[in-house]
């Protein structure tokens, strides 16, 4: 390889180098004739022109844009003409109009909406009475005032605990041509204004000043001092302009350097000064460049023999030079560096959850010997004493992803182990926490002491753990934690009774410690709730008001039995299927209604609800929208008074044993089918199913409240003169017979009462 580096170099810094020189010492004083004065006459106008027109564009669009707005925006008339106290709507829209203006503008720092009648501040950052705002000495104190044109540079600060920013502000009332109502202010940046002058020119060539009215340049930083502009520079004025908008004084010119006049005075000397200093800069390259080749020449002898040794074909001859073969050779080690640092980073950590999940799966059978190693690994004490598993559970999961981005949610998440492990040290304990699913957190607590963990502890330890994230987080958690292991053995145990007590995160509630002992002994029995339910959806089907208090009854009776979520969950589906049922029997037209709405919601408040009270909000509101849409279509027939009437007296003489249609035809005088019609059209259920309803729901009353009655009896009291009848009808309608419907309910009522 021959050394094409060394010759690329010493051609390349030598061709610049003269060049450099010669133009220095033989075209230096034309630059500085004449034509480059006028030239850089005419170039400090043109700048002064264009920094002009800039500033007035600038500030003219953003008033051009608000006098448009103010005219024909009816938003504005919204908010200056408010009556309302409550007008946190209104400000809302004022908001979204503030924030329309800073998109479109990106010059505007801040804007405020002042309303005359009754003082309010409303700015896109806060809102507040005018006599305490931070900017009413710039309004004065005489109100209302006139339209403004723009002010001169001042400090605007509208929190006490951030720092002021200066701004030039725009001020303009509303109405528009009288300005009764209030007035809206728009401040416009300073600093930002000043960055869009500063990319119209080089600072080390011109400078521009920009003077507002009362002599301050608002090209300079809040202290006076200049931000581009270097001390060992001398300016020349060239060029002033004042802006008819807004009455500010615009100066341009250029920089020179003060040895340009020591310069002057080596005239015909300076040719002869230039000649020396090319030949000792000849001289300076090469020597230069030969050192600076040295170590690159023994880099490369270096890497050779290396790659002789490893008999590498990586650095064959194909490169084109020493800098090409160097650099393919940094490139190969960093790649292969990366790539291993890479691998081994990827390897530990997916082996640490890996084992983590085993560990609590217990499908391995993780042992003592295991366990020694793994703490090894990760610094902490090799003994197994005592251990415990929990599981955090972030409540309401759905608004915490909506409220936070994945960047914030994953410093979050990182903040609750980190939190975990704290607390934990404070108890003279170890954590160990993983992210096993996206809204939950498992973790083993190891108790390294060899003193008795109580429950106590336990509690007192998640309890400071929950609190701590309530306190200092805008969020809540659930933790679950199951037994006290001793054992290395006993963490999947303890695993996965956490995970049992957060099942029952729906009846105890959220923002909670469960523990596994607060769950124990809890049994669910499903038919109760299904009779409830039944009762519910028959006050349903008559569209009766006793359906919300049926409903209450049967969320209470769910949170009595520690119901699980998933329990609770399948009967609200059953509930959603009876209702289905029902409101096809009734009417297409409510069916439809409830299929496109109630249904879809039913869904999606079963997917997301964390509590028992969030579920029976949803279902307690379904339920009430029904009745009314039931109550508006069966008012709207012509035979609803009649039907009234006609339920009212089923229901008074329910239980005698003559009621039937040919009964209430003679009753009303009207034709039996014709009544059996209305019936069906008005409560969705013809007259039979009707009257076994109303009976069978006065048996259970006496089966339950008159134990000294007979089936025998209670069927004679409730209109079947025969017990055989009674009997096939309460089994259709109930499930069960009489008599066993009563045993049930007798043991049911003794269990509750025992606890």
């Amino acid at each position: 390889m021959k050394k094409k580096g060394f010759y690329r170099m010493l051609l390349t810094y030598l061709p610049v180098f003269i060049v450099v020189l010669s133009f220095l010492c033989f075209a230096f004083f034309q630059v500085l004739s004449f034509h480059s004065q006028r030239q850089a006459v005419t170039m400090s106008e043109t700048l002064a022109r264009q920094a002009i027109r800039a500033v007035e564009f600038s500030l003219k669009s953003i008033d051009e844009r608000l006098t448009r707005e103010l005219l024909t925006n009816e938003e504005y008339r919204l908010f200056f003409e408010e009556n309302d106290p409550n007008h946190v709507y209104t400000d809302i829209r004022s908001v979204k109009l503030m924030q329309d203006l800073t998109v479109s503008y990106p010059l505007i720092d801040s804007i405020y909406f002042v309303r005359y009648r009754d003082g309010h501040v409303l700015s896109n950052r806060t809102s507040s009475p005018l006599g305490t705002y931070p900017d009413r000495a710039f309004l004065g104190d005489e109100l209302p005032i006139k339209d403004s044109q723009w002010s001169d540079v001042r400090t605007f600060q509208e929190f006490p605990a951030k720092p002021g920013r200066e701004v030039v502000s725009l001020v303009r009332g509303f109405p528009f041509s009288r300005g009764t109502h209030g007035l809206v202010v728009i401040n416009v940046n300073v600093e930002r204004l000043r960055m869009q002058i500063n990319e119209l020119y080089h600072a080390e060539v011109s400078f521009v000043n920009l003077y507002d009215r009362n002599g301050a340049n608002l090209m300079n930083a809040a202290d006076g001092s200049a931000l581009r502009e270097k001390p060992t520079l001398q300016k020349e004025r060239m060029a002033t302009y004042v802006s008819g908008y807004t009455g500010w004084t615009v100066e341009s010119g250029m920089m020179l350097q003060p040895v340009i006049g020591l310069l002057l005075e080596f005239n015909q000397a300076w040719t002869y000064i230039g000649v020396v200093i090319v030949l000792l800069g000849l001289l300076s390259l090469v020597f230069i460049t030969w050192k600076h080749y040295e170590p690159i020449d023994h880099i490369v002898s270096n890497i050779k023999r290396y790659a002789a040794e490893r008999r590498s074909h990586m650095f064959g001859s194909q490169h084109r030079n020493e800098f090409d073969f160097i650099g393919a050779a940094l490139d190969h080690l960093i790649e292969q560096s990366n790539r291993n640092q890479t691998q081994f980073e990827e390897d530990v950590g997916l082996r640490k959850k890996y084992w983590f999940r085993e560990l609590l799966a217990g499908e391995r059978g993780i042992g003592a010997e295991q366990w020694r190693e793994m703490m090894t690994k990760l610094g902490q004490p090799e003994e197994f004493r005592q251990g415990i598993v929990f599981m955090l559970e972030i409540d309401h999961y759905a608004d915490f992803q909506s409220r936070y981005d994945d960047r914030d949610q994953f410093l979050l998440k990182f903040i609750l182990s980190s939190v975990a492990q704290e607390v934990a040290g404070k108890s003279e304990a170890w954590a160990w926490p993983e992210w096993t699913e996206r809204n939950r957190l498992t973790g083993i607590v190891h108790f390294p002491s060899d003193a008795e963990l109580t429950h106590q502890a336990v509690f007192a330890l998640f309890e400071s753990y929950r609190e701590w994230v309530a306190k200092h987080l805008k969020f809540t958690v659930t933790i679950g934690a199951g037994g006290i292991a001793s054992e290395v053995g006993g963490l999947a145990r303890s695993y996965r009774q956490s995970i049992e007590a957060l099942h029952y995160k729906a009846v105890i509630g959220s923002n909670r410690f469960i523990s596994v002992e607060e769950t124990e002994g809890a049994e669910y029995e499903r038919q109760p709730h299904i009779e409830h339910i039944h009762s519910l959806v028959d006050a349903l089907r008559m569209g009766d008001d006793e359906a919300a208090e049926r409903l209450r009854t049967l969320f209470e009776q769910m949170r009595m039995t520690m119901m699980r979520r998933e329990d609770i969950v399948n009967l609200a589906n059953y509930l959603a299927y009876q209702i289905d049922r029902v409101m096809m029997e009734i009417s297409p037209e409510l069916y439809q209604g409830w299929r496109q709405e109630g249904a879809a919601g039913w869904s999606a408040a079963l997917a997301s609800f964390d509590t028992i009270d969030e579920l029976e909000q949803h279902v307690s509101l379904t339920i009430a929208v029904l009745l009314e849409r039931m109550k508006e279509q069966r008012s709207k027939r012509a035979s609803h008074e009649l039907m009234r009437n006609v339920r009212e007296y089923i229901e008074r003489h329910a239980t005698e044993p003559d009621m039937s249609l040919q009964r209430l035809s003679e009753q009303f005088g009207l034709n039996s089918k014709y009544v059996s019609k209305l019936f069906k059209e008005a409560l969705g259920m013809n007259f039979i199913d009707f009257l076994v309803e109303l009976r069978m729901r006065r048996a259970k009353t006496l089966l339950l409240e008159e134990p000294g009655m007979s089936v025998k009896e209670i069927g004679e009291r409730v209109g079947y003169a025969n017990m055989n009848s009674f009997n096939r009808a309460f089994r259709q309608s109930v499930g069960v017979p009489p008599g066993e419907y009563r045993n049930r309910q007798r043991y049911d009522a003794v269990k509750n009462a025992s606890r």
